[in-house]
This record gives C-alpha cells, structure tokens and sequence, in this order.
C-alpha cells in the first residue's frame, strides 16, 4: 500500500492544508515536510486513536488532531485545499452527508481523495457486512456529484493480490 499511498500524496503536493483521519495524520507527518508551511489535519471518531495519534505527533501550528466523524467534521469552513480519506467510507453511516461535510471544509477549487476497496474486490467477502458497506466506484462518483463534486473519477490500483479504488474529486471554484 505504501507505493498508492505515496502516489496519492504526491497529487497532493501542492494542496495545503490538508485533512485526513487522526491516526494516518501521524503517520503521515512527513507531508507537513514536504509542504513547507503547510497544515495537516487529522479526525477519527474514537479518542483513543486521536491520543495515540496525539503520542506520535504532539498538536502544532502545523498539525491539528481532533475526535470527529465524517457527518460532523470540527473544523471551519474552507480550512483545507484537500482530503484524503483511506479505507473509512465503509464506515460512514451517511456518506452523501459525509461528503457534504468534506466539501464544506474544502476551499474552493480544493479536491478530496477516496482509497477504498470496491465491492467487486473478493477480498470485500471476507469483512463483516454488519460493520463493513463496500461501494461500486458508479456508487461513489455518484455519491460525490450528489454532494456538490466536480471532475470526479475513479482510478483502479493494485495492491498485493487486491485492488483500491482511488476515486477523486474537485469543489467548483468560486465564480
């Protein structure tokens, strides 16, 4: 995963500041240093993993971790250039206002990306279908365009012996 991950934060080079879920936030400090005055931001829904994410990478005026769901993002409007959201769509219980939330949150022009394991992927049989909801790639372009999105699609990468989804999406710039 760390060769897609790297290519999705590549096209991400030059959008700053930028949200994701609390723990990858940590994990992914070194974007605030490829991004010289940039700004990372990082939401889960459970504190434990905001603390830990906390123990890893102490909040700065570069990095901002905060308990929070996708319905309910605790950030201002327009805070951020992009976001990048991995393997947490299948959690959300609203993801068109999921969604609605991210673009919000989205300066103008800004663009979010979606990692995610289609419903097609067999390995998607092995996940418990009470917690887990796997989406088509139609679904979630759909799902997108329904919450406002512009120039959505999708992209098919490989994985080990599995696929991700990585499908992405652009907030209409201001008039």
């Amino acid at each position: 995963m760390d060769d897609a991950r790297d290519r999705c934060l590549d096209s991400f080079h030059a959008h700053r500041p930028f949200l994701q879920r609390a723990h990858h936030a940590a994990a992914e400090l070194r974007l605030v240093e490829r991004l010289p005055g940039g700004f990372v931001g990082g939401v889960d829904p459970s504190a434990d993993m905001v603390a830990l994410a906390q123990a890893r990478c102490p909040p700065s005026a570069a990095v901002q971790l905060e308990q929070g769901t996708a319905a309910s993002l605790p950030f201002p409007d327009e805070r951020f250039a992009a976001v990048f959201s991995v393997h947490t769509l299948y959690f959300w219980t609203q993801p068109v206002a999921g969604l609605r939330e991210v673009w919000r949150v989205l300066r103008p022009a800004g663009r979010v990306l979606l990692g995610y394991r289609p419903r097609a992927d067999p390995a998607a049989a092995q996940f418990p279908p009470h917690i887990y909801r796997f989406y088509d790639p139609a679904e979630v372009e759909g799902m997108l365009a329904a919450a406002g999105f512009r120039e959505v699609a999708s992209e098919e990468v490989l994985v080990g012996t599995g696929r991700v989804t990585i499908t992405s999406a652009t907030k209409a710039a201001a008039a």
